[in-house]
């Protein structure tokens, strides 16, 4: 759950507020627009790398959960949301876009920010009773944390003036100690709602205690590769799963993260100069942009 929720935080400076404030959208044409830029970055590559990368390699690796599922079942399941493996994230977000773009830039009152944050957490607590076709129950566990980097991003030069370094991190550590505590308590309402709003506090601000720092070379050139890294990366650990069973931690770890890391960069790195960008969800005016940044 709590990966979830770090994915759909992070995305707060990259795409999510600068999208919202970019594309606020006033008439059916500028609508249609921004579903289909968003539908070319996120639901193709789900589709592409679902039918060509992820479900062949969960084959060759004799997936279990399909042992007894014709081949239209499986598509099925995967792209309806059943059983879509890390491809999940991609859908849900194309479909918090669009709702967000309608809808976050006409909230103006503070009141309005408190109401969709409250209803929003509250669709976190009762997620798991969702049910999980068409990523229902994803959107309803994410959009919470997707609003919450939106308000963020929104009243971030107001907070970091008004946040004391020492509360900042006073606040952090009293998170992590609440979150211990409860972290193993079982699948109760009011645990759930003691968890969800301990990271609401966790994410919000070791966020604004690092979100002032320099990136890194290193971190530049992944995030320039990191679409097609967590497209790619994952299904390759079916690979370990399958062929190399109760191996050796540490080197589980090294093939895992390093090998398979260096692999999916590699192949997106091959892909984004290639004709087939379009695969992964890049485009060249979306690369014109990043240059034109640096």
């Amino acid at each position: 759950m709590y990966f979830k929720c770090l994915y759909s935080f992070s995305f707060q400076d990259f795409a999510f507020f600068y999208s919202v404030k970019k594309h606020q959208f006033i008439n059916r044409k500028s609508i249609i627009k921004g579903i289909i830029n968003k539908e070319k970055r996120l639901l193709i590559p789900f589709v592409i790398v679902a039918a060509f990368w992820m479900i062949p390699i969960r084959h060759i690796c004799k997936y279990m959960a399909w042992s007894d599922l014709n081949l239209f079942q499986i598509y099925t399941r995967v792209l309806l949301g059943e059983d879509s493996g890390h491809l999940w994230f991609l859908p849900k977000l194309f479909l918090i876009f669009i709702f967000s773009f309608m809808f976050l830039p006409r909230i103006k009152k503070k009141s309005e920010d408190m109401l969709i944050l409250l209803v929003t957490f509250c669709g976190t607590i009762i997620a798991p009773k969702i049910p999980s076709i068409l990523f229902l129950n994803n959107i309803a566990s994410n959009l919470y944390w997707f609003i919450l980097g939106f308000e963020s991003g929104k009243y971030k030069l107001r907070n970091e003036e008004s946040i004391n370094s020492k509360l900042k991190y006073g606040v952090l550590m009293s998170s992590f100690i609440v979150l211990f505590l409860v972290f193993e308590q079982g699948d109760i309402v009011p645990i759930n709602a003691i968890r969800s709003f301990t990271v609401t506090l966790l994410l919000a601000i070791g966020y604004y205690c690092i979100s002032s720092k320099e990136c890194s070379f290193l971190c530049n050139l992944i995030s320039d590769e990191s679409m097609g890294i967590y497209l790619l990366h994952s299904p390759l650990i079916y690979f370990t799963c399958a062929y190399y069973t109760n191996g050796m931690p540490f080197v589980v770890v090294f093939i895992n993260f390093f090998v398979y890391g260096l692999v999916s960069m590699g192949l997106t790195h091959l892909l984004r100069k290639s004709k087939l960008k379009w695969m992964i969800g890049y485009c060249f005016s979306m690369i014109m942009n990043r240059r034109g940044k640096s």
